[in-house]
């Protein structure tokens, strides 16, 4: 109520992103797993140079901080571990509630004694305690504890609590508490490692000279990191990383030729594989104070430092690569990019943005983003966590459509990365595209009907932001950790079984297209996965029935950008494979400009196994060509009126299977 009645108060644009973050200040205590937090720190911190930067400005190291919060861990455990003993051996010699003292041994009672004395339920340490169990100097032991000490102060409680309500939580970056006595306790260990990065970075803008050299360092260490998550999964990608390249200084020489750009700018990364590019936009900047508890206009500032330029800066390189085809290198080299026809932008930040960032479209309406440049903006974490899930390319281009469509957050709505990732998994992360955008677009696919305009617009909105959806990834890394035999399996993506055979079998096969070809296969909904994994199935029952080769032609697509048109056909016992691969390349060709969409594949299947043989790709521009006029005119191809009534707005069309006569 307190978080809902502050941003009512609020008549920005970013109001709604606000709560938001005051929900995520509320709810998340982890935003990361610990292990790779831990990991992440030791990359940065652990670093020669940056340690002796900490040593300079704050007197300590982060490694000797990860040292105290462990000293005051394992102190803490032993407390607690020895009062759980103490009753364990009240409960062992089985004395009943109206025993006598006589009757339960000395030393449990003189460690029951000691627990009642003690003012606190939390076990307090001094210290010395803690300096002597990290194996540290008392005065490094005081400075760690000097800076993760939250102030106690003599507000009323209610004041506090209603603060924390509000998004103000002082045990966020300073998790110890401090007796008037001189005795350190902490609420909950589980705070610590989530303090250290910010609380240091605080410290070290204390001096200019440090916070300088420490921000490069972040900034490559996260455009290093990024790329490092991201490449694997792309197999025979080229890969360009801080590179320098020039764009026009301004509009009017927008319209000169590439050799006459003149600004030098800089990209963090490019990762090109197949007719995919992904940008790499990496954004160290870190969310304020005030953004943290839902002040509109500080959380506006940051989100464009953090997601605005990265979008910008992304959408500049994005435009060289589609309307010039290239890149003119700062070495006045040409970087040739003619055949790419995706183009998505990852914006890698350090800060957790769940519950601000993950609602793409409040950022637009909020104009920090336009719906045509969407970034999917990603922390480092989630990044290594759904790296580590992904198990095939196709997922990772088929997420990246997912989460940089403008429908799919005013559809589903989620506070946590994460549990978008696992709607996705589970094949529940797809939103109706508007039928009317499709027949504005592509005019040749689809004439919208009322009952299509009714399912677009009675989709079911989704908001999760009560109910976790990770629970089976924290199972899998529990499991991992502990390395135990019957850890719980890694999460997968349901789809058809059949359909996952063939992904994998064009995605080992290698050849031009595979990867729009295999992540456009599993882009449909659950029933089209359905049809697509039994195609082949069909086109061999329908040769066993007549001996003849047969095609099953099927268009579909969202937008102008990522429509497309698949043919599946098989070749008969007696034709020559490269006469019927020839014949599937030219109806490919013929039916992909017919259709006027951005890629046309095709799939040659052996009639008698059903098993692919080849696939056929072609993704040139559409537009008006005589040549492949009369090639249509030749193929006496099915005419657009026929074939939209097999079709349904908003996914790949009815599949229409037709006889190929033998030659």
């Amino acid at each position: 109520m307190l978080a809902l009645a502050a941003t009512q108060q609020d008549s920005s644009p970013a109001r709604e992103l606000g709560f938001g973050s005051i929900m995520r200040e509320i709810f998340v205590r982890n935003p990361s797993y610990p292990h790779m937090v831990e990991e992440t720190l030791a990359d940065l911190f652990d670093d020669p140079a940056v340690e002796e930067l900490c040593r300079s400005v704050i007197g300590c190291t982060v490694q000797q901080i990860s040292q105290v919060f462990a000293a005051i861990r394992e102190l803490y455990r032993e407390v607690w571990e020895s009062c759980a003993t103490a009753w364990a051996d009240i409960a062992s010699t089985g004395v009943s509630n109206t025993a006598t003292p006589s009757d339960v041994p000395q030393h449990t009672l003189d460690h029951l004694r000691r627990l009642a004395d003690d003012r606190s339920v939390y076990p307090r340490m001094t210290t010395a305690d803690i300096a002597s169990r990290s194996a540290l100097s008392i005065e490094t032991a005081q400075t760690v504890l000097d800076l993760f000490t939250a102030p106690l102060t003599d507000r009323a409680p209610g004041e506090v609590a209603v603060d924390f309500f509000r998004g103000k939580s002082p045990l966020r970056t300073q998790p110890i508490l401090r007796a008037p006595d001189g005795t350190y306790a902490v609420p909950h260990d589980a705070l610590f490692v989530h303090s250290i990065r910010e609380r240091v970075e605080t410290a070290l803008k204390q001096g200019s000279t440090p916070w300088a050299a420490y921000q490069k360092h972040r900034g490559d260490y996260l455009e290093r990191t990024s790329i490092v998550l991201l490449t694997p999964h792309l197999p025979g990608h080229t890969l360009h990383a801080a590179f320098d390249y020039l764009v026009p200084d301004n509009e009017d020489q927008d319209k000169l030729t590439p050799e006459k750009y003149t600004k030098k700018v800089e990209g963090d990364g490019l990762i090109v594989v197949d007719d995919i590019a992904i940008i790499i936009e990496a954004k160290a900047v870190a969310l304020r104070q005030h953004s943290r508890t839902g002040r509109s206009g500080p959380l506006w500032q940051d989100l464009r430092r953090m997601v605005t330029i990265a979008a910008e800066q992304g959408d500049r390189l994005r435009e060289r690569i589609l309307q010039d085809g290239g890149l003119r290198l700062i070495d006045d080299s040409w970087l040739d990019l003619s055949g790419i026809r995706e183009v998505h932008t990852v914006a890698a930040t350090l800060d957790d943005l769940s519950g601000i960032a993950t609602t793409t479209h409040q950022l637009v309406n909020a104009g920090l983003l336009t719906e045509a440049n969407i970034p999917w903006v990603v922390s480092l974490h989630d990044l290594r966590v759904i790296s580590e899930l992904i198990d095939r390319p196709a997922e990772l281009i088929l997420y990246l459509r997912r989460r940089t469509d403008p429908e799919l957050t005013k559809r589903i709505q989620s506070a946590d990365e994460l549990d978008y990732f696992m709607y996705f998994l589970e094949g529940r992360l797809y939103a109706e595209p508007d039928p009317d955008v499709l027949q504005r677009e592509i005019p040749a696919l689809s004439t919208p009907s009322a009952e299509q305009r009714r399912r677009y617009r009675e989709q079911r909105r989704t908001v999760e932001y009560f109910e976790p959806l990770t629970e089976e990834i924290d199972v899998w890394y529990q499991g991992k950790l502990s390395g135990l035999p019957d850890a719980a399996n890694k999460p997968q993506m349901q789809s058809d079984p059949r359909l996952l055979a063939l992904v994998d079998d064009i995605t080992a096969r290698h050849e031009e297209g595979w990867l729009a070809l295999a992540t456009t296969l599993l882009s449909g909904d659950r029933e089209t996965q359905i049809k697509f994994g039994i195609m082949s199935d069909a086109l061999t029952e329908k040769t066993r029935e007549d001996g003849l080769s047969h095609r099953i032609v099927c268009p579909g697509g969202s937008r102008r950008e990522d429509s497309f048109v698949l043919v599946w056909m098989n070749v008969v016992p007696g034709t020559g494979s490269d006469t019927a691969h020839g014949d599937l390349k030219n109806f490919v060709t013929a039916k992909k400009h017919q259709l006027q969409v951005s890629r046309g594949f095709g799939m040659l299947f052996e009639a008698s196994t059903g098993t692919l043989s080849a696939t056929v790709f072609d993704n040139r521009l559409p537009g008006a060509d005589a040549e492949l006029d009369a090639l249509v005119t030749d193929l006496n191809l099915m005419d657009v009126l026929s074939m939209q009534r097999h079709q349904r707005t908003g996914r790949p069309t009815k599949p229409t299977l037709r006889k190929k006569k033998r030659r």
